[in-house]
């Protein structure tokens, strides 16, 4: 179902894969032995061999119940490539431990001295395994395996009919000078305030960002046209991170369960009462979305309608290491005569994501919340605010809106 390597077999030699649910991998056996994963640390058939941090990585010597750390920096280029690793001595001297230069698909040459690191191209781990008395030499990027040596994947982009204008076994659309990838999904799009893509920033990361300056907008076109890619930096002003494809669905499951029926609610018709949830990451730093129980219908004579973002529908889904990040939920759609629910964010919205940045509370689990929040107009109406999505923080207010049912269909493109 991931269409990842299980076993790779050849010359009467083979390397074994176990990975979880998500397709992270937990272990892998071969020529060198065992290795486990758990995050950043690498544990070898007995104890722990060595961790990785933000600037390189930590080796770990055991002698009996005594252990020692060796700290190893690595120095990369624009793309992330390690080009130089060394070792920090305890005098405050260091030592050169590996250099490496590479063919710009990541094949690498020049291996002086050679050194035991094998987070390389890209700063993916190499699988140096034996297959066949060779080196199995393909790079893990967590989706798929990359192999340097074809400048290809050696299994299908998962979303390669989102792209048929490209083979689905590329690399970075065969630019590997500008660009790079971090997980081996889609890169990273650009989208004006209509939801209209109009670049990219050649980072494979799969994020969608909107782009308000016009400016902006321009020279990200400019580049576009060309076959450029358009780097973050250089950019004059911040781009608002949208929704990814899970916390999408989940608006859309709610604006579809506001418009309907329920029982729960209290409201007969559909369309008079609020529904929504909060996201956030758990502890593998995966998105997590948690839809809350419908809030009660109301009526215009009451004057207001409202749900609870934080009372979960299904409290056993709300693990301890799940960390909030911000809240979503709908502004219902139900009208009578001229009268229609408010459909952008209202005063209490905004004052309450001030409140939720800068005073930790027991359902968010003692943190506070600087996230994005989301306000779904289920209405149609333009004319009121309806059809729009808008986005709204304790820093900013409200910082943008794109239509609705463009956002909805970003699903998996």
């Amino acid at each position: 179902m991931l269409n990842l390597p299980q076993r790779v077999a050849g010359g009467g030699q083979e390397i074994q894969y176990v990975y979880d649910a998500t397709g992270a991998k937990l272990a892998k056996t071969g020529s060198g032995g065992t290795e486990y994963y758990a995050g950043a640390m690498v544990y070898d058939e007995t104890d722990l061999s060595y961790l990785m941090h933000d600037e390189g990585m930590v080796r770990i010597g055991h002698s009996g119940e005594a252990r020692s750390y060796t700290y190893f920096y690595h120095l990369k280029d624009h793309l992330g490539n390690t080009r130089v690793e060394f070792q920090a001595n305890p005098d405050n001297s260091y030592q050169v431990t590996q250099r490496q230069s590479y063919y710009p698909f990541g094949l690498c040459f020049e291996v002086a001295p050679a050194g035991e690191n094998e987070y390389l191209y890209n700063g993916k781990e190499l699988q140096k395994d034996l297959i066949a008395g060779r080196s199995l030499g393909w790079y893990d990027y967590g989706a798929r395996f990359y192999d340097a040596a074809l400048g290809r994947w050696h299994v299908q982009d998962p979303l390669a009919e989102k792209r048929i204008n490209i083979t689905p076994y590329n690399y970075v659309s065969n630019n590997p000078v500008l660009r790079i990838d971090l997980d081996g999904r889609l890169d990273g799009d650009y989208y004006d305030k209509e939801l209209n893509k109009i670049g990219t920033d050649g980072i494979d990361d799969g994020k969608r960002y909107l782009v308000k300056d016009k400016g902006d907008q321009e020279h990200i076109k400019c580049n576009d046209a060309k076959g450029d890619v358009t780097y973050r930096e250089e950019l004059y002003t911040d781009v608002v991170t949208l929704p990814d494809d899970q916390l999408i669905i989940a608006m859309s499951d709610a604006t579809d369960a506001s418009n309907s029926p329920s029982i729960e609610a209290n409201d007969a018709k559909g369309g008079f009462h609020e529904e929504g949830g909060t996201y956030g990451i758990d502890g593998s730093g995966n998105t997590m979305v948690v839809p809350s129980k419908p809030g009660q219908a109301g009526t215009f004579e009451s004057g207001s309608v409202s749900v609870n973002n934080f009372d979960a529908a299904d409290p056993s889904a709300v693990t301890s290491d799940y960390v909030m990040s911000g809240t979503y939920h709908v502004h219902p759609s139900g009208t009578q005569g001229n009268r229609y629910w408010k459909q952008r964010p209202t005063g209490t919205d905004k004052r309450n994501a001030r409140v939720l940045a800068r005073t930790p509370k027991s359902f968010t689990n003692g943190r506070v919340i600087n996230g994005n929040h989301y306000v779904i107009g289920a209405n149609n109406d333009r004319m009121i605010g309806g059809n729009r999505v808008y986005i709204y923080n304790s820093r900013n207010g409200s910082v943008a809106s794109v239509p609705r049912d463009k956002l909805f269909n970003l699903v998996g493109k």
